[in-house]
């Protein structure tokens, strides 16, 4: 008997610290961070973002990206989006549901709005979420994501806070 109340006490306080400490990791992500730049690269195209993310207490996060997208002829298209939805943490594990995607502008008149959002929509119906494994949160947060649907994705990204 005394074994087995060693065994569950070591058992609740395995768990009560796993608890314990995702919820500190949840309170150290809480709030605004300024993420990269950060590069991928694919055989057409280079695509390098730098973006404003916030993760607020009632797990609602929203991000605005500057990308800028370089073409193999050299060519250099700005664009600026927006994305909001929810979040939550586990295992060091951050899962975003993308409520809302905005195309917001574009510096070069061959990519509208319009067809900036197209895209943006297309995506949403394949898929609305993302993952990111968490490496380092602290003074930085660096994340890296995971089950990309392009290879090229997979970047580390480091955040700060502003």
């Amino acid at each position: 008997m005394t074994r087995l109340f060693k065994f569950v006490s070591l058992s609740v306080f395995l768990v009560s610290t796993c608890c314990v400490a995702e919820s500190a990791e949840r309170a150290a992500l809480l709030g605004e961070w300024k993420c990269g730049p950060y590069t991928m690269a694919g055989p057409e195209l280079t695509i390098t973002v730098e973006q404003t993310s916030n993760y607020s207490n009632d797990s609602k996060f929203w991000a605005i990206a500057e990308v800028d997208i370089r073409l193999t002829n050299g060519k250099v298209i700005k664009t600026r989006n927006r994305a909001s939805g929810n979040w939550s943490l586990k295992n060091r594990i951050i899962e975003i549901h993308y409520d809302n995607v905005e195309f917001l502008s574009s510096g070069d008149p061959s990519l509208t709005v319009a067809m900036g959002q197209a895209a943006l929509d297309a995506q949403q119906k394949k898929r609305n979420w993302a993952r990111f494994k968490v490496l380092e949160l602290g003074k930085r947060f660096v994340s890296v994501p995971l089950e990309v649907i392009n290879k090229a994705a997979e970047v580390e990204v480091i955040c700060i806070r502003p």
